[in-house]
């Protein structure tokens, strides 16, 4: 019997060093797995930090650039650290990378940015008044179906005035005072295109190209007129010097005039094409002289080119005259730049663009980013001419847009051209001139790149990221 109870003893003994070797297991065990979250929360913690002090070393690698540095910073940040790297994959295109560092851990964010644009392109309406006229007010107005019409900001540098059942979709500002709507007042930078020196920087001399290569063409004559061309192959063919069929247009003018036409295309009534050489496209091209888009045989003007982002600045001023459409609204693109001659201290015939035409009135829709160092003009808009105008892009000057649109239905111009003026019979019944105006904010956001456009004074950069993500380091 004893022996029976020693045996059941040694069991029992048996049992309770299992349970303690489990139980200690299961403690160990425990422990570890306890550990190893806290390791990994801990690990999740430092990742946590180093994206956010890559996102600070981003913040501050924007703030530099659109204050004229460079971008690239080293620097110790919360606990940690950043690097920022600025690359420049075009004129107006940076890829930002940077780095963030806590601990042992890193995050790297990558960002496409685009810079540049001058503020202009933010407004669909711009008119800087760098004349310091403290008289002058940008107007929109008109009643009922005549009321003016605005898609996109707009800016004033001096007062700004709505009128009527004129709606503007999209944020007042001006310099000056503003009525008939809320605004802000503010005070924004001009192009400063003298530092853009046009006359030295393009990659096509227009007036150089027809020196070397013009010959006279009487090719489809009846549908271009006479005049001094280019070779189809020269980029610069787009453009027809002094037609003989448009002598009055030309005689208003002090120099050589050119017309955006391709007299090696058809001439149909509507869309007459446009097509740009090999070699012709990303281009700035430079006139000296006036520059119209004028036809007696059609009423616009298409780019045949699906794909054309071109520049073209006239040292002189620009007419238009006659629509003016793209192949491809989401692809293509052009910017017209009207720029102060040296001889004309006063700019009355140059760095204008007149808009309408002078007889018959065939604009209603122009594409296009338009900018005029000095005044933007109207030109017969009125019940006989345009009644109703459409402009999709930017319409901007660095003066004025000094365009009367309230016009007398009977009445008489005076005045030689461009400096003349309609002069209403008395008691004639007045109306007023529709304009349509749509922002086209590709150049703003980066997916339309034009080259040559007047940057931003230095400190006054605009800086738009347009793609984010996140990559992993080294790569």
């Amino acid at each position: 019997m004893r022996k029976k109870i020693e045996c059941q003893r040694g069991t029992v003994l048996m049992v309770a060093m299992i349970l303690v070797l489990l139980m200690a297991g299961l403690a160990v065990a425990y422990v570890a797995i306890t550990g190893s979250q806290a390791m990994n929360a801990y690990v999740s913690y430092k990742s946590d930090r180093a994206f956010y002090i890559a996102e600070a070393g981003l913040a501050q690698c924007v703030a530099d650039l659109v204050a004229g540095g460079s971008g690239d910073f080293e620097a110790q940040f919360a606990g940690g650290a950043y690097t920022t790297t600025v690359v420049v994959v075009s004129t107006n295109e940076r890829s930002i990378t940077s780095e963030g560092f806590f601990g042992d851990q890193q995050r790297v964010l990558r960002v496409m940015a685009y810079s540049g644009v001058h503020e202009l392109f933010h407004y669909a309406v711009f008119a800087g008044n760098s004349s310091g006229d403290p008289t002058y007010v940008l107007k929109f107005g008109g009643v009922g179906s005549e009321a003016d019409e605005v898609a996109g900001d707009v800016y004033s540098g001096e007062d700004l005035s709505l009128e009527g059942d004129a709606v503007v979709d999209g944020a007042l500002r001006a310099q000056g005072d503003i009525t008939g709507g809320e605004g802000e007042r503010i005070t924004l930078p001009i192009p400063d295109l003298a530092t853009m020196d046009y006359p030295n920087n393009h990659d096509i001399n227009v007036n150089q190209q027809f020196d070397e290569n013009g010959y006279w063409s009487s090719l489809r004559s009846s549908d271009y007129g006479e005049g001094e061309a280019l070779p189809e192959s020269n980029p610069a063919h787009i453009f027809h010097k002094n037609p003989t069929d448009r002598v009055t247009e030309c005689s208003m003018t002090p120099g050589d005039d050119f017309f955006l036409e391709d007299i090696y295309e058809n001439c149909p009534t509507y869309n007459t094409r446009v097509s740009i050489a090999p070699g012709g496209n990303d281009q700035v091209y430079f006139i000296q002289g006036d520059l119209w888009i004028h036809n007696k045989h059609t009423y616009s003007f298409q780019l045949k080119n699906p794909d054309t982002h071109i520049t073209i600045v006239v040292q002189g001023s620009i007419h238009i005259a006659d629509d003016f459409h793209y192949h491809n609204d989401v692809k293509s693109g052009v910017a017209f730049i009207a720029i102060q001659a040296p001889g004309d201290p006063n700019a009355e015939y140059s760095g204008n663009i007149y808009i309408g035409d002078p007889v018959f009135g065939t604009v209603q829709e122009i594409n296009g980013f338009f900018y005029a160092e000095n005044n933007f003009i109207d030109d017969n808009l009125d019940q006989g001419g345009s009644a109703e105008f459409l402009i999709n892009g930017i319409m901007s000057a660095g003066n004025q847009l000094a365009i009367n649109r309230d016009f007398s239905g009977q009445g008489h111009w005076e005045g030689s051209y461009p400096s003349r003026y309609w002069v209403p019979d008395p008691g004639a019944e007045t109306y007023h001139a529709k304009m349509i105006v749509t922002l086209d904010d590709r150049v703003l956001t980066g997916n339309l790149v034009l080259p040559g456009l007047p940057e931003q004074d230095p400190g006054g950069e605009e800086v738009t990221i347009i793609g984010w993500r996140e990559v992993t380091p080294g790569s």
